[in-house]
């Protein structure tokens, strides 16, 4: 193989571990960036309350919880999109536990209709 080749294949590879490890650090700086939007004080507070409200409208019959984030969401109109999404987060229900069964119905196995016993005079 030509010298020129090898060094070229080199050059390549070395500029795409170095753009790996620059992707890495972004990753690293933009989880850190989350996490301090998440640990706000100001973002929890909202969460409990979302959570407390959510709790507030489960127990009201009737009120699931589509309703109870179509009733919440005026609240989040002059919020900041994270503390927002915390409030109706905290609002949402719980998803359903999961069943054992793998179908959705019950089938049972199909049975003969019951003969009906002859008469005599009919005969």
């Amino acid at each position: 193989m030509e010298p020129d080749i090898l060094h070229s294949a080199a050059h390549a590879l070395s500029s795409y571990f170095d753009s790996f490890k620059d992707g890495g650090a972004l990753a690293l700086h933009s989880a850190h960036n989350a996490l301090y939007i998440i640990l706000n004080p100001v973002r929890l507070l909202y969460l409990f309350a979302g959570v407390c409200m959510g709790l507030a409208l489960g127990i009201l019959p009737g009120i699931g919880g589509v309703a109870g984030t179509a009733l919440l969401l005026p609240f989040t109109y002059a919020l900041d999109a994270p503390t927002a999404f915390a409030l109706l987060l905290g609002s949402a229900p719980p998803p359903p536990p999961p069943t054992r069964s793998r179908r959705s119905c019950s089938v049972r196995p199909a049975t003969p209709p019951p003969q009906r016993p002859r008469s005599t005079a009919t005969r």
